[in-house]
């Protein structure tokens, strides 16, 4: 029989497990990038639902506002933002993140295009989590380049500042000093805007997704004869 996998990281557990007949399949994104250059952009932004208290997306915000947003008070400018956009369950009370004064609580929105279209860069700080990290791919997409954690990388198995920015594992002091390179380095922004909807539309386009669902279902066809 043949396993399909969507992420190169199951792929190679499933190889480590015994599986020989892997293929990947991954996922479809359009590339549609916003056309702002890094000058005509400004603030942060995290975009994602939040269903439960303590999901993957919950700690790593509160991480995120406690233990990083601290440590970019001096190293960025005063008026840089976070934006947190989403819709959140109902269980979930983020007020006490919003008394942070950089801190701008939208809720749930309907055209996320707008969002990527005006910030400037990505936060996905998430330390624990299974499945694809849609809201990166999401995001790139955009042409808005992502800080991410470690764990997020290598489930995308993108290259730190080539197609994405690696915060590191679970290190809020790493994070805070990713943040502002990839915040005020121009050079690193457009290297790695250029980088990651490179690898959408080598991976994640619909040509792409149709040429291997066409290669897996060949063949299983082949091999079912």
């Amino acid at each position: 029989g043949k396993c399909v996998a969507v992420k190169p990281l199951d792929v190679r557990t499933l190889h480590e497990a015994g599986y020989q007949n892997v293929a990947e399949l991954g996922h479809m994104c359009p590339v549609r990038p916003t056309p702002a250059s890094w000058r005509e952009r400004r603030d942060m932004l995290f975009l994602g639902a939040i269903h439960e208290p303590n999901s993957p997306n919950h700690d790593s915000l509160i991480w995120f506002v406690e233990k990083v947003l601290p440590l970019l008070r001096d190293r960025l400018p005063e008026d840089v933002r976070f934006t947190v956009a989403g819709f959140r369950g109902a269980a979930v009370d983020l007020s006490a993140l919003g008394r942070d004064p950089r801190v701008e609580l939208l809720g749930p929105v309907k055209d996320p295009s707008e969002l990527y279209a005006l910030h400037r860069i990505f936060i996905a700080p998430t330390r624990y989590a299974g499945g694809i990290p849609f809201k990166i791919h999401e995001a790139a997409s955009y042409g808005l380049p992502v800080v991410a954690s470690d764990l997020l990388c290598r489930q995308l198995d993108w290259r730190n500042g080539l197609e994405i920015v690696s915060g590191g594992e679970n290190d809020a002091e790493c994070f805070a000093e990713r943040v502002v390179a990839l915040y005020t380095d121009e050079d690193l922004w457009n290297t790695v805007r250029a980088g990651s909807l490179r690898m959408l539309e080598q991976e994640n386009s619909a040509k792409a997704y149709a040429v291997r669902l066409n290669g897996i279902l060949q063949d299983v066809f082949e091999t079912g004869r």
